[in-house]
């Protein structure tokens, strides 16, 4: 689904992303994990094309996007949500989605206006229906609790149909119940199309990933399976803390 070949980034003398080789399967949950400053935001403003890459390459679907706009790389499938709320507070849950749909879906022909709002309408329904808060479709994004906000941002991020779903540190603010639902839709997207998800939660990480991609100082330092990841003494060391934070984060994990 995604490959990235070499990739480096570099902001004047820092270097944010650097030779970072990786690559994500079709219908995967892949986590990004690494201390502040490790590269992993820059890595999603990359394949997103928020901003432009230094050297290297990204593959989507076997397919360059290195450096396309940002709205021709959504166009392709790829749609993300970010590290703080983007909800438009005003409008309701659902005219927040629908504002996304017809943002993807251009201008409307005068003769198809009136076929076209309401097939939005309908998906915007669908997509509140499959992250959960279809019931409060019609209270406004300020009145939702902030964990329902961030569903919102998910359901927007899903107007555009996208087959690749980059999640920015969805469970960050939230509390324990909040954490659970987040973590049970995660798992559901995944059942239906690729996720990758940026995460300091390890506890989360460890539930919902098929494989961990390490990031330290803007290189790959480790990608395994959850249980290989979690037990390597580097990433403990530089990332995870000491033992008994992992194993225990493992144990709750296994638990679940």
């Amino acid at each position: 689904m995604l490959e990235t070949k070499s990739l480096s980034r570099s902001f004047g003398g820092l270097t944010a992303v650097s030779d970072l080789s990786i690559q994500v399967p079709a219908g995967s949950i892949r986590a990004i994990i690494g201390p502040n400053g490790a590269g992993k935001t820059t890595l999603f403003n990359l394949i997103t094309g928020a901003v432009p890459l230094t050297s290297g390459d990204i593959l989507f679907e076997g397919q360059s996007i290195a450096n396309k706009p940002a709205q021709a790389i959504a166009r392709l499938g790829i749609s993300r949500t970010f590290q703080l709320t983007s909800v438009f507070p005003e409008l309701t849950a659902r005219e927040n989605v629908w504002a996304g749909i017809n943002r993807v879906s251009g201008s409307l022909n005068p003769l198809q206006f009136g076929s076209r709002v309401r097939q939005n309408e309908r998906r915007a329904e669908d997509i509140l229906e499959q992250v959960g808060i279809a019931h409060r479709a019609s209270v406004t994004a300020k009145e939702l609790s902030y964990g329902q906000q961030r569903i919102l941002d998910i359901a927007m991020a899903l107007s555009a149909s996208p087959r690749l779903l980059l999640l920015d540190e969805p469970t960050a603010g939230l509390g324990v119940k909040e954490t659970d639902t987040m973590t049970a839709l995660i798992k559901r997207l995944g059942a239906t199309m690729t996720v990758m998800l940026i995460e300091h939660d390890i506890e989360v990480v460890l539930e919902v990933a098929d494989k961990i991609t390490v990031l330290y100082n803007g290189k790959l330092l480790l990608e395994g399976p959850p249980a290989e990841v979690a037990g390597n003494e580097t990433v403990q060391k530089v990332y995870l803390g000491h033992q008994a934070n992992i194993k225990g984060a493992m144990t709750r994990s296994s638990h679940a």
